[in-house]
């Protein structure tokens, strides 16, 4: 059986020991740091599975921690944050996290979280080469072109595009693109997508392209050939 390694940075010892245990309880092993400093150190010498990550850390943040972290590799990043607003949960995502726990949170609900991406991440299939007219996606290697012109998108950003070229045609709703993409049921503040989908189409579409981006009004979004 595979031992995963979790790295935990919170300045909190309380939340760093109650999640350590919980990991020792599900067979993972655990790596405390307090600073994003530190926890960025070791993510340079050591192999890790997955960050949990609080958002609210003295010296550089967690959100600050984040795209460094993504600078560095795709390991899985799980924010917390006693933030809660749409806006935390929003920048959380949009700047490379997998998934966002608000505090207080119980930490059961956290290892469940860990459980659900880790999964995901395992289970993921190299996926194929998707094109609609003239754009590419590359989901593998997170390369999106148009026209043959690299088109710079954030991994999410391709992740979510991709699904939508997976669908060609058809509708689909915020939900589903939010299962899809983050990989667990999504109850809360859709808007995350819209942010997502409004950045994507800005970025991709051009002149003189046959594909369409659009919005079904209370229901999602679609992405089509056009002629």
């Amino acid at each position: 059986m595979q031992t995963y390694t979790i790295l935990i940075c919170d300045d909190d010892s309380t939340v760093r020991d109650s999640l350590a245990d919980y990991c020792a309880h599900e067979g993972f092993a655990a790596v405390c740091a307090s600073t994003a400093e530190d926890a960025l150190e070791i993510i340079r010498h050591r192999s890790i599975d997955l960050v949990v990550l609080d958002i609210m850390l003295p010296g550089q943040s967690g959100l600050e921690a984040c795209q460094e972290i993504r600078k560095l590799c795709d390991v899985p990043i799980l924010m917390l944050s006693a933030k809660g607003t749409t806006f935390d949960r929003i920048t959380g995502l949009e700047t490379g996290a997998d998934d966002y726990v608000p505090k207080p949170f119980s930490p059961r609900e956290v290892m469940i979280r860990i459980r659900r991406v880790l999964e995901r991440r395992d289970a993921v299939v190299k996926p194929r080469t998707l094109s609609l007219a003239e754009l590419t996606v590359f989901p593998e290697s997170n390369q999106v072109t148009v026209n043959g012109q690299t088109i710079s998108l954030t991994a999410k950003e391709t992740q979510v595009l991709a699904f939508l070229i997976g669908n060609a045609g058809k509708i689909t709703t915020r939900e589903q693109i939010l299962n899809a993409v983050w990989g667990y049921e999504y109850f809360g503040d859709t808007r995350v997508v819209d942010t997502l989908v409004k950045r994507i189409r800005k970025k991709i579409i051009q002149e003189d392209v046959h594909f369409a981006l659009s919005s079904a009004y209370g229901m999602g979004y679609k992405i089509e050939e056009i002629k």
